[in-house]
């Protein structure tokens, strides 16, 4: 009696661990292809540009980042951007999962409104994932861009510059035709014009 009591306990416990070996080695399997996806479906960076391309501080500049994966499925989750003073960083969010190993383009826009004169450097990061896991960084773009004041400031600065110097130019020419002009005399005095006719 307490043999056959020991064989179903025994029994249960076995299933118990077939059972639970099995839940380990399938939570096994899908922990590695999403670490194989991680590596094979990697989100690469070619090229960021800004636009407008000379952006003024009137501006709405707009950060224009593509790239590729070698292949499976991209999802753009969200892009992020920051700034400190003129350092600007923007993290792009992408989530990935099965597919055809075929490599595909993708494209992003980020809008990140207008900002003041000056030359900045961007840093643009891509992030991958697949399913729920944590996003991991794949690559980063490095660029920079300056921001120059509206062309209405920069004319009127320029006919300011223009006026100045009209002004400098007329007084010595002024001042040439005084020297031209005014002669010492024999006797010390001074004649300037029409004088000294006898």
């Amino acid at each position: 009696m307490g043999a056959a009591t020991s064989n179903r306990r025994f029994g249960f416990c076995r299933r118990c661990t077939m059972k639970n070996g099995g839940i380990l080695r399938a939570t096994s399997f899908v922990f590695l292809i999403h670490l194989l996806c991680s590596f094979c479906s990697a989100v690469v960076i070619t090229d960021v540009r800004i636009s407008p391309e000379n952006p003024a501080i009137d501006d709405i500049i707009t950060v224009e980042s593509k790239g590729s994966i070698p292949g499976g499925t991209l999802i753009f989750d969200e892009g992020v951007f920051t700034q400190d003073e003129f350092a600007l960083r923007l993290d792009l969010y992408f989530t990935g999962g099965f597919g055809p190993q075929i490599p595909q383009p993708w494209f992003h826009n980020n809008e990140i409104g207008m900002l003041a004169q000056g030359n900045y450097d961007l840093s643009v990061q891509a992030y991958w994932r697949t399913g729920t896991a944590d996003y991991v960084i794949h690559d980063t773009y490095s660029t920079g861009f300056e921001v120059v004041p509206e062309p209405a400031t920069v004319l009127l600065l320029l006919s300011g510059a223009a006026a100045m110097k009209r002004k400098r130019s007329w007084k010595n020419r002024k001042g040439e035709h005084n020297e031209r002009t005014c002669l010492c005399l024999a006797d010390g005095s001074v004649c300037c014009g029409g004088c000294g006719q006898g």
